[in-house]
């Protein structure tokens, strides 16, 4: 992306995004700017190409500090929301938050605010005085634009957004309309070798439907994962669930990331836990 990208995104799913007024939900440009932030490291890893374009300092020497530049410090890219268009419901009772999803992945969400779908738009734009800053690739904009959710209960389904319309520097970015476009888009764009995908059914005729199948993957399989109780050495859940949009119907997509906690020689269980996750993912449909 040289000068800018506008991303229109439908939402898919039950979005529960807390505003600047508590009592209200909201799509934040600061809740996009974290994901983008997420993404790229999951995505791309590397701190210092991520600080150049996103800003933000993960470093604790304050003499490494002192070096950095106004540059290095602030984001090269403005983010803006506009035209959104929702449908928002306050307060959610225990006795609705069924109509919202399944309960089981619900917990503790009563009372919250939430967008139950809606559209929006979101501009990027690279800021006048970081024109020699690197470029934020449009490769990454795509696969962002197809695999991000937004929101509490993002990694179970809840907030999952898909692209209506994609344009960077003026050009419109084509968008997979079928499996075997949206495959083709994510093997040959994510470089990453530490992420698996698989879909976890053919395709829903609702939204609600495929947020049920997220569920039933959820509660079926052993919840456990090699975590007993009160262990100390508690794994954070490797699993991002995201329902997609593909020729009329709603895939719900299970994204694993293998990372570095996964694999700590000095903690055995959890390689256990990560085999036993990837021995699951055999018997979905493959990407």
């Amino acid at each position: 992306m040289k000068e800018k990208a506008e991303i229109e995104f439908e939402i898919l799913t039950p979005c529960f995004c807390a505003g600047n007024d508590p009592k209200g939900a909201e799509i934040r440009a600061t809740s996009i700017k974290g994901m983008m932030h997420w993404w790229y490291r999951a995505l791309y890893g590397g701190f210092d190409d991520e600080r150049k374009i996103f800003g933000g300092i993960e470093i604790k020497d304050n003499e490494i500090k002192e070096k950095l530049s106004f540059k290095d410090r602030r984001s090269s890219i403005d983010i803006k929301i506009t035209d959104f268009i929702g449908d928002e419901e306050k307060n959610i009772t225990e006795n609705k938050i069924t109509s919202i999803g399944p309960k089981y992945l619900l917990y503790g969400m009563e009372g919250r605010c939430v967008i139950k779908k809606g559209n929006f738009k979101l501009t990027l734009k690279k800021k006048p005085l970081f024109n020699e800053a690197k470029e934020l690739d449009d490769n990454f904009i795509l696969m962002f634009s197809l695999l991000f959710s937004l929101g509490s209960r993002s990694r179970k389904g809840f907030g999952s957004l898909w692209p209506k319309n994609i344009i960077i520097d003026g050009q419109r970015e084509n968008i997979p309309e079928n499996k075997v476009e949206f495959i083709d888009a994510i093997k040959s764009k994510v470089i990453s070798k530490d992420m698996k995908m698989k879909f976890i059914s053919q395709g829903e005729v609702s939204s609600k439907d495929a947020l049920n199948k997220i569920h039933d993957f959820l509660y079926q399989k052993d919840r456990r994962q090699g975590n007993e109780k009160g262990d100390k050495d508690r794994i954070p859940s490797p699993l991002l669930f995201k329902v997609i949009k593909l020729e009329n119907k709603y895939f719900p997509l299970l994204i694993v990331f293998k990372n570095q906690i996964m694999n700590d020689p000095k903690k055995p269980k959890r390689k256990q836990v990560w085999d036993k996750i990837y021995a699951e993912m055999e018997n979905l449909n493959d990407l």
